[in-house]
């Protein structure tokens, strides 16, 4: 099957790491997305390592708001591996 899905907009919501752990596994196979928000949740650095996981196998990912998120300088660095590979602005 072929995924997609180019624009996910998930700010404001509450979101704990047993919603990051689905989401992020809903977009394990997805290739096309370019904007991801999660702004203004409680994603920490657990969260932040699940998402840099997926982030791996995103490459066309182009913008990423995690403004206002609870990632810290640890989920940072996760994020900061995971986007090795993407344009994220």
């Amino acid at each position: 099957m072929q995924s997609t899905l180019t624009t996910l907009d998930y700010g404001s919501n509450k979101i704990d790491i047993n919603g990051i752990q689905h989401l992020t596994q809903a977009l394990n196979n997805n290739t096309a997305l370019n904007n991801f928000t999660l702004r203004s949740t409680d994603i920490d650095a657990s969260g932040a390592q699940c998402l840099a996981e997926v982030l791996q196998n995103t490459t066309t990912l182009t913008i990423l708001n995690l403004e206002s998120a609870n990632i810290r300088s640890v989920g940072a660095q996760y994020l900061a591996q995971g986007l090795q590979n993407n344009k994220v602005k």
